[in-house]
């Protein structure tokens, strides 16, 4: 359900929250039979699935006198999407091997650009509305294994052994820099001094 919130009588604020969105479908496997016999082939564990979500909001004063155009004009919005993908390979040498994937895209509605001001001595701000798009990536590798040990104790004792496990593993991720072009700096205060920013 919408959501409805007054700010500042005063000014007779509406602030509008529309209702999120969410989309979930659960993991799929494209590559498995129908009717499986016996045991899955390694390449039958291929798994994908995919989460979105939305979210918008907007604001309006009850004086003006189109309410509508002013809705739209102060509409924002923003949606993110996940793709994980998964692989249950089948043991080698003892070994479990576990590969990963996940794909995450943002979208936006604006993009900030800082630009320093020589006139005014200032970091001033532009904001361009349109549609803009952030994408990540990440790989992923674990690798684990289970070592089993028995420790046994002398014949008249009340014990007889003691069974351990140990479950050692390991794993290692990579994640690409996709948004690198997004990144710049510009000068933000008299001293000359930088900072970065991100144009999303």
């Amino acid at each position: 359900m919408p959501v409805i919130t007054i700010r500042t009588p005063q000014l007779k604020l509406i602030n509008l929250n529309l209702p999120d969105i969410g989309f979930n479908v659960n993991t799929l496997y494209p590559f498995r039979r129908k009717e499986a016999i016996g045991s899955y082939k390694w390449y039958e564990n291929f798994g994908i699935a995919l989460n979105t979500n939305a979210k918008s909001l907007t604001s309006f004063y009850d004086t003006a006198s189109n309410i509508f155009k002013h809705i739209m004009d102060t509409l924002q919005w923003g949606a993110s999407h996940s793709v994980p993908i998964s692989l249950s390979l089948p043991e080698v040498a003892h070994m479990q091997f576990s590969p990963s994937i996940s794909y995450q895209e943002n979208w936006y509605q604006n993009k900030v650009i800082h630009h320093w001001d020589n006139v005014n001595k200032m970091d001033v701000v532009d904001v361009k509305k349109g549609f803009y798009a952030s994408r990540e990536m990440s790989f992923g590798l674990g690798v684990s294994t289970r070592i089993f040990g028995m420790y046994g104790f002398k014949p008249k004792s009340r014990i007889i052994a003691i069974r351990h496990e140990i479950r050692p593993s390991i794993g290692f991720s990579y994640h690409p820099d996709m948004n690198g072009k997004n990144f710049y700096s510009s000068q933000v205060d008299t001293s000359g001094n930088h900072a970065a920013f991100l144009f999303l």
